[in-house]
């Protein structure tokens, strides 16, 4: 793999020209148009030939905006943190805190504004075909340079929680990819998954015991603590309609949940640490 391998982001720009975020990952702010148009033949190609001519253009095609450049130097980085799992894992980060709009289409082997005047430049799809649901262009998100700076200051430490935690990697990436499915049924199942995962080792009596224990987690005693526990199991209610019947879910309901599963994850990544199940239930009856 490269290294420095350079990632184009789409969906926001930065709010500076340059943002070092630390352990060899750097934003700059850049401009580059992404397309990924298509094309149709109708004659089977040869064993390591083109398909051969006539070949007719098909309407539509991808096209992705680039405002800002993510640089990552993996040097001296472990082998699961390096190159493209090094780029998603920033990327994912900027998207949990910053932005789900953010993506990263296409990566390089050197800047950007380096490439159109540098022969044999080499550029890769990433998540060029991943939409993160609806992208318009006057829709980019502004980055704030506080949603920045937690980045610089976690994203190297929360990826050796994410290798180390099978339960908080596999939540995280569910999450993460919530963001691509278009469907608020599909959605709902997939973020409610990723909360049993953390929340419900045992799988009896899930509805009460998984929104108190995220409630109890999220909030400290009292009303609020009853209110959100409350909201959690509406929420549970529509993550049951969606998986055992017909009936429609309100985008609604997964907009909710992904702002409660934001908020676990970002106090997991906070903390350094996924709560056990012994620490949750201490929390659930009050023991300090």
């Amino acid at each position: 793999m490269m290294n420095p391998i350079f990632g184009g982001i789409s969906g926001a720009r930065l709010p500076v020209a340059e943002y070092d975020l630390g352990e060899g990952a750097m934003l700059k702010a850049t401009y580059a148009h992404v397309m990924s148009p298509f094309l149709m033949a109708f004659s089977p190609a040869e064993p390591g030939k083109p398909h051969p001519p006539p070949w007719n253009a098909v309407s539509g095609g991808l096209s992705h905006d680039v405002h800002i450049e993510l640089k990552i130097d993996s040097s001296g980085n472990p082998e699961w943190l390096i190159g493209t799992q090094a780029l998603w894992w920033v990327v994912a980060l900027l998207r949990l805190k910053a932005s789900w709009m953010l993506s990263a289409p296409v990566f390089a082997d050197r800047s950007f504004q380096d490439i159109p005047k540098t022969p044999g430049a080499r550029l890769f799809p990433f998540e060029l075909v991943v939409r993160r649901k609806v992208q318009a262009e006057d829709a980019l998100a502004d980055l704030a340079l506080e949603d920045l700076a937690w980045v610089a200051q976690n994203w190297k430490r929360a990826a050796l929680l994410f290798h180390r935690d099978r339960n908080f990697a596999q939540a995280f990436q569910a999450f993460d990819n919530s963001t691509t499915i278009s469907s608020p049924a599909l959605g709902l199942l997939t973020l409610w998954s990723a909360l049993e995962h953390l929340f419900a080792p045992s799988k009896q009596e899930l509805r009460f015991r998984v929104s108190a224990l995220i409630a109890c987690y999220l909030t400290e005693p009292g009303e609020d603590r009853m209110q959100v526990q409350k909201k959690l199991a509406k929420l549970y209610d529509e993550r049951s309609q969606a998986a055992h019947t017909a009936e429609e879910v309100e985008a609604e309901a997964a907009s909710e949940t992904f702002a409660i599963m934001s908020q676990v994850l970002l106090k997991i990544i906070s903390e350094d640490r996924v709560p056990s199940r012994d620490f949750l239930e201490k929390l659930l009856f009050g023991i300090s």
